[in-house]
């Protein structure tokens, strides 16, 4: 793995190395993108509290980050590695599953009834239904007609109401 590369930001705490047995901590009070210089505001030292265009390293008059900002940042690239991983699988997975429901959409789509086949199966049950009705109610009618010389009794009541439809 590549050496951890941690961004400088003004207020962070960083090790200035005043001398090969003296290391300070310090503040970072500004940032020079361009040049990758910083300006440090050492603690613990009368001399020379202020330092201008500090570069990063382990050399002396150098700054460097803190063993557990490194340790930190090497745990934060490892998750973040742990996670694109994952993503990635998930990805895959779900590439897999999108051509598997394509598929089954493609064969359902075959085997599915069209609207107007659907329109035409409701238009003939219901005339089914329609002539069903008539067939019973002229069965009624022809029930309820009276005999043609008049002899028979007028139906009952009861006869005359026919099927409840």
């Amino acid at each position: 793995m590549e050496e951890t590369k941690i961004v400088p930001t003004v207020g962070r705490i960083v090790l200035f190395k005043m001398s090969e047995e003296r290391t300070f901590p310090a503040i970072i009070t500004q940032v020079t993108p361009e040049t990758g210089m910083i300006e440090l505001h050492i603690f613990g030292t009368v001399h020379e509290p202020i330092r201008y265009g500090v570069a990063e390293g382990e050399m002396v008059g150098q700054w460097s980050w803190m063993p557990f900002q490194k340790d930190q940042q090497k745990r934060a690239e490892l998750m973040a590695e742990k996670i694109a991983e994952e993503n990635a699988s998930d990805v895959e997975v779900s590439d897999e599953e999108v051509l598997a429901d394509e598929a089954n959409e493609e064969k359902e789509s075959e085997e599915a009834v069209t609207g107007e086949q659907i329109i035409a199966e409701q238009e003939k049950s219901d005339g089914e239904v329609v002539a069903e009705n008539q067939t019973a109610q002229e069965e009624v009618i022809a029930e309820n007609q009276p005999v043609a010389d008049g002899d028979a009794a007028a139906p009952a009541q009861d006869e005359v109401r026919g099927p409840i439809l």
